[in-house]
Protein backbone atom coordinates (compact mmCIF):
# COMPACT_ATOMS: atom_id res chain seq x y z
CA UNK A 1 0.00 0.00 0.00
CA UNK A 2 1.02 3.35 -0.94
CA UNK A 3 1.26 6.42 1.25
CA UNK A 4 -1.63 8.24 -0.78
CA UNK A 5 -3.77 5.49 -0.75
CA UNK A 6 -2.91 4.73 3.15
CA UNK A 7 -3.93 8.62 3.28
CA UNK A 8 -6.99 8.36 1.63
CA UNK A 9 -8.14 5.53 3.69
CA UNK A 10 -7.63 7.37 6.89
CA UNK A 11 -9.89 10.59 5.35
CA UNK A 12 -12.56 8.03 4.57
CA UNK A 13 -12.65 7.35 8.33
CA UNK A 14 -11.82 3.58 7.02
CA UNK A 15 -9.26 3.68 9.20
CA UNK A 16 -8.30 4.41 12.52
CA UNK A 17 -5.01 5.36 14.37
CA UNK A 18 -4.17 4.94 17.79
CA UNK A 19 -3.96 8.41 19.27
CA UNK A 20 -1.67 8.69 22.24
CA UNK A 21 -2.86 11.49 23.54
CA UNK A 22 -3.28 12.14 27.78
CA UNK A 23 -6.53 11.13 29.16
CA UNK A 24 -8.20 14.09 30.94
CA UNK A 25 -11.11 11.65 32.44
CA UNK A 26 -9.63 10.72 36.23
CA UNK A 27 -11.69 12.10 39.21
CA UNK A 28 -8.65 11.98 41.45
CA UNK A 29 -5.80 14.57 40.76
CA UNK A 30 -2.17 14.26 40.98
CA UNK A 31 -0.97 14.64 44.44
CA UNK A 32 -4.04 14.17 46.12
CA UNK A 33 -4.09 11.38 48.91
CA UNK A 34 -6.82 8.61 48.51
CA UNK A 35 -6.56 4.83 49.67
CA UNK A 36 -6.99 1.17 47.90
CA UNK A 37 -9.55 -1.10 48.39
CA UNK A 38 -7.25 -3.89 49.20
CA UNK A 39 -5.25 -1.78 52.28
CA UNK A 40 -7.48 1.14 53.57
CA UNK A 41 -5.30 1.55 56.05
CA UNK A 42 -1.99 2.29 53.92
CA UNK A 43 -2.58 5.98 52.18
CA UNK A 44 -1.49 6.90 48.90
CA UNK A 45 -0.50 9.50 47.20
CA UNK A 46 -0.79 9.66 43.20
CA UNK A 47 2.34 10.78 41.81
CA UNK A 48 0.60 10.38 38.06
CA UNK A 49 -2.08 9.21 35.92
CA UNK A 50 -1.34 7.72 32.83
CA UNK A 51 -3.74 5.99 30.27
CA UNK A 52 -6.19 5.61 32.96
CA UNK A 53 -3.97 4.08 35.12
CA UNK A 54 -2.98 5.67 38.73
CA UNK A 55 0.69 5.91 40.02
CA UNK A 56 0.93 6.30 43.39
CA UNK A 57 3.78 6.29 46.47
CA UNK A 58 2.87 5.24 49.98
CA UNK A 59 2.95 8.30 52.05
CA UNK A 60 5.99 8.26 54.47
CA UNK A 61 7.87 5.98 52.31
CA UNK A 62 8.04 7.12 48.72
CA UNK A 63 11.73 5.18 48.03
CA UNK A 64 9.52 2.56 47.84
CA UNK A 65 8.08 1.02 43.95
CA UNK A 66 5.30 2.50 43.19
CA UNK A 67 1.89 1.04 43.12
CA UNK A 68 -0.47 0.83 40.43
CA UNK A 69 -4.51 0.90 40.39
CA UNK A 70 -7.33 1.21 37.83
CA UNK A 71 -9.73 4.34 39.40
CA UNK A 72 -12.28 1.35 40.39
CA UNK A 73 -9.86 0.34 43.13
CA UNK A 74 -9.12 3.60 44.53
CA UNK A 75 -11.17 4.79 47.78
CA UNK A 76 -11.14 8.81 48.55
CA UNK A 77 -9.95 9.09 52.37
CA UNK A 78 -12.95 9.53 54.50
CA UNK A 79 -14.29 13.03 55.49
CA UNK A 80 -14.18 13.57 59.63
Amino acid sequence: MQLPDLIALINQNKFYVMSYQTNTDNIYPEDSFITAKEAPSVPLKIVAYKQRIYYCAVVGDEGRKQLVYFERELVPPSLK
